[in-house]
């Protein structure tokens, strides 16, 4: 059986479907939508039928049934898909980066110095062709699914032979920034990671060029030029999908506004509804 048939036996259902392995889940939509604002995670994204768009500000990334989606850190996107149907849905798989088990990883290569030729990490996320030893490691992910004792045994072991594998590929150096501490790590990653720990608290920007030990002018630009963000437009993006998620839990508007460093209400009501398109009381309707 292969890769895309598998994934039409387990996902049958709209939505996302648990395998059981830690971190690796699989989705299923049926209806396209436009293009929207949403958060990407650190996650590596196969399509097994469909294809996606994501956008960070000028930057396009098309993937599909021979291209994967490599995120490194966790940024806000606009992401549209353009075909979708019950008879022909979007069929993905999202495994969810474990920092630990690849820093364990590079520790292994970085031995054996098993990098190909690409050693900066010029990009936070990126696309790259898949082949077929990685189409190999997701079918024997899909085979073990439903068995507990080989997911058990053998899910963490597979997990890890298919970020070895992306590692020693061609985009492999964009997966290396989700280890903040590595030496060829991208060095906008850890103020993205420093942003996202403290967007709830009021942030001055001297604050975090300080803490990036370069110039505010310095900071704009190498931060705009990785997120095509500012910083403070970063800030903005992180808060408001913060505050979508906890209304989406059933938060109130003020308790999200609250909770999300916002200090004003009517500031939040203002950008909230330019960012999404609609105001934060009317978040459960678009469910």
């Amino acid at each position: 059986m292969d890769l895309k048939s598998m994934m039409q036996r387990l996902a049958t259902a709209e939505g996302l479907t648990r395998t059981g392995i830690e971190g690796f889940d699989l989705y299923r939509i049926d209806k396209p939508y436009e293009r929207t604002s949403t958060m990407l995670v650190p996650a590596v994204c196969f399509i097994l039928q469909g294809r996606k768009t994501v956008y960070l500000g000028n930057l396009e990334i098309v993937y599909d049934e021979r291209n994967y989606l490599i995120g490194s850190t966790k940024i806000p996107v606009e992401s549209e898909l353009k075909e979708a149907s019950p008879e022909k849905p979007y069929l993905g798989i999202v495994i969810h980066i474990d920092p630990a088990l690849i820093s364990e990883l590079l520790v292994d290569m970085d031995e054996f110095n098993n990098w190909p030729d690409q050693t900066t990490s010029d990009r936070i996320i990126t696309d790259a062709p898949i082949d077929q030893e990685l189409e190999e490691n997701l079918l024997r992910l899909l085979k073990i699914v439903g068995n507990p004792l080989k997911v058990k045994i053998l899910g963490k072991a597979l997990i890890r032979e298919v970020f070895f594998n992306i590692l020693s590929g061609e985009r492999g150096y964009v997966l290396r920034n989700c280890v903040l501490h590595h030496a060829k790590a991208h060095k906008i990653v850890p103020i993205i990671q420093y942003l996202e720990n403290n967007f709830s608290q009021p942030i001055e920007i001297n604050d975090v060029a300080k803490y990036a030990g370069m110039s505010a002018s310095s900071l704009y630009s190498q931060f705009k030029s990785a997120t095509s963000l500012s910083p403070i437009q970063f800030i903005k993006r992180i808060r408001l999908h913060h505050a979508h998620s906890l209304l989406m839990e059933g938060a109130s508007p003020r308790e999200a506004s609250e909770e999300s460093g916002y200090g004003s209400q009517s500031q939040f009501s203002r950008e909230f509804k330019r960012q999404f398109g609609y105001s934060p009381s009317r978040v459960k309707e678009q469910q």
